[in-house]
């Protein structure tokens, strides 16, 4: 059996990073999570904007009240756990039977790696090339005599992994690694923006916390949870982009082709003679509860 060199374990430990960060349609991964709490807020702001409207414009029919409070409550404990889960902090990290999938531990991970430069071009099937050879490659190929064909990308890349690493242009050696600095400016920024619902999630949402332990946790508010997800869709593009498929996503977000989105938007729950029907339900329910006792 081959010995497994730094490059073939870069690829193996770079594939539990792809997995990580997986896909828009799976729902225990990091590009999951992000994308159902995008799309959820952008459907929230929505709703919102709806009551908005009925208010200013003083209309008969407004959204029930009801509906508005589940859907309220609901969405911003979700997201705020959704925060909670991409920011986890945890000291199990990626592997292990407890391990998690947030950015922070995929950060984490791939600084304790020590990617060298030259290894990270090479998984991500590039070659290191200097201005001056990417300039003869360019020459010779308009000129016919070069069989390499110039793409641009060669160079554009070895830029990019030499500023990571801290070297000057055409100084990258196989000792060369991305400093650590790279990932700590990355989790730092992801700290900042999420810590203050990692605080009140743990306090309010995981936990029923009495009032004198809960002194002092702020409440969080919309604009907090908005801002911690711009945080996240940045750190994740970041990542995506630099170590992984070499390029970032477009957005996190449906364009407005989806048309589901406001198919029965102006529909109401149920019509107005079947509002009877629903508090018949209603009572049901309650005799049901009712035994519990």
């Amino acid at each position: 059996m081959a010995k497994q060199t730094d490059v073939d374990r870069l690829r193996e430990r770079r594939e539990c990073w792809i997995k990580a960060l997986g896909s828009y349609s799976e729902k225990n991964t990091i590009l999951g999570q992000i994308h159902d709490s995008v799309y959820d807020t952008a459907i929230f702001k929505l709703v919102q904007k709806s009551i908005e409207m009925s208010k200013k414009n003083k209309m008969e029919e407004k959204v029930n009240w009801a509906i508005w409070k589940i859907f309220r409550d609901g969405h911003s404990i979700s997201l705020a756990l959704g925060v909670r889960k991409l920011s986890d902090d945890s000291p199990k990290g990626m592997d292990g039977d407890k391990g998690v999938n947030s950015l922070v531990a995929v950060l984490k991970d791939m600084k304790k790696v020590k990617i060298r430069g030259k290894d990270l071009l090479d998984v991500q099937g590039f070659t290191y090339r200097t201005w001056e050879e990417e300039v003869n490659i360019r020459c010779g190929a308009e000129q016919g005599t070069k069989q390499d064909r110039y793409s641009g990308l060669d160079e554009l890349r070895s830029r990019v992994v030499e500023k990571l690493c801290g070297v000057t242009s055409g100084s990258l050696d196989k000792n060369s690694v991305v400093q650590d600095d790279v990932f700590d400016k990355q989790i730092k920024k992801v700290m900042k923006d999420t810590e203050k619902i990692k605080v009140w999630v743990d306090k309010h949402i995981a936990h029923l916390a009495t009032d004198e332990s809960s002194e002092g946790v702020e409440p969080i508010s919309d604009q907090d949870v908005w801002k911690a997800l711009e945080t996240l869709c940045e750190v994740a593009n970041f990542v995506s982009a630099t170590f992984l498929n070499g390029s970032s996503w477009v957005s996190f977000l449906p364009s407005m082709m989806d048309d589901f989105v406001f198919e029965n938007i102006v529909t109401p729950l149920v019509q107005k003679d079947q509002v009877e029907i629903l508090k018949e339900k209603w009572v049901e329910i309650e005799r049901k509860v009712g035994e519990w006792g």
